[in-house]
């Protein structure tokens, strides 16, 4: 395994619902995609808490546990150099 692959593993390990491993890798709209589902899911989370509002919490935990999955298929992805 190269440097640049333990990186990117680590990255995406560590802060890959952010989308950084995907910026590192130089792809700058899955990164913004993958930032902008982590972003979504925390509003609506946090909105549904605020107005007490039990349907928008879920569907913000939804969004987020999603997120999560591609995580672990990106993580899966990068090791077994399908990237």
């Amino acid at each position: 395994m190269d440097s640049q692959t333990l990186i990117a593993a680590l990255l995406c390990l560590f802060l890959g619902t952010l989308g950084i491993h995907w910026f590192y890798l130089g792809n700058k709209a899955k990164g913004l995609k993958r930032l902008g589902l982590w972003a979504a899911g925390v509003a609506l989370s946090i909105a549904g808490g605020v107005a007490l509002n039990s349907m928008l919490l879920l569907l913000g935990y939804a969004v987020i546990l999603a997120n999560f999955v591609l995580v672990i298929v990106d993580l899966i992805q990068i090791l077994t150099n399908k990237v």
